[in-house]
């Protein structure tokens, strides 16, 4: 089968950006990067999650819709480090319920608008392999992740995927003694 849009996908610090870039350049695909830098409310969010939640899942929407929206009026083959649904995923864990009501119903109007995955690769890695992957990078914003966080969002990930399994083609990888990085 020819897969059009492939997805990686996982917690944080699993190795989605490493691969996807691998596998782009195998395959020749347009890549489609999750733009971090660009949120300017992320740091922010990592020193005070309650009062910059929203901004930070707000400022995720919207960049992700406007980079697969521009994806698949392009036509190309892409390979991204996200699949839109994470936005959902993230937004649940951090927003207050209210926020949250709010949001899906954004999330909900542009996700009608935008291409399902025909292949999600989902990346398994331990919680403490993920905490030294995200301090090995390097982002001051990153350093207060915490196991707890990450344990948060691996349950949010398991939750959505079980939803979602006979919807989406998904292959569910333990990629803990693999290293991306160096792989090549």
């Amino acid at each position: 089968m020819e897969y059009g849009y492939i997805a990686i996908e996982g917690n944080i610090g699993v190795g989605k950006t490493t691969l996807a870039t691998l596998i782009s350049k195998e395959l020749g695909r347009t890549l489609i990067l999750e733009q971090f830098e660009d949120n300017h409310f992320l740091p922010l969010f990592y020193k005070n999650r309650k009062k910059y939640a929203f901004h930070t899942e707000l400022s995720f929407l919207i960049q992700r819709f406007e980079q697969l929206q521009k994806a698949k009026l392009s036509g190309d083959k892409i390979i991204a480090d996200y699949y839109f649904m994470k936005t959902l995923i993230f937004a649940r864990n951090n927003l207050s319920n209210l926020e949250f009501d709010l949001f899906l119903k954004l999330y909900h109007n542009l996700k009608a608008s935008i291409p399902k995955p025909d292949l999600i690769i989902f990346l398994r890695r331990k919680k403490e392999t993920l905490l030294d992957n995200i301090h090995s990078r390097g982002r001051d914003f990153e350093t207060n992740i915490s196991l707890k966080y990450l344990s948060e969002i691996e349950n949010a990930y398991q939750h959505h995927i079980e939803k979602e399994k006979d919807e989406l083609t998904i292959v569910s990888l333990d990629v803990e003694n693999i290293d991306f990085v160096n792989f090549l």
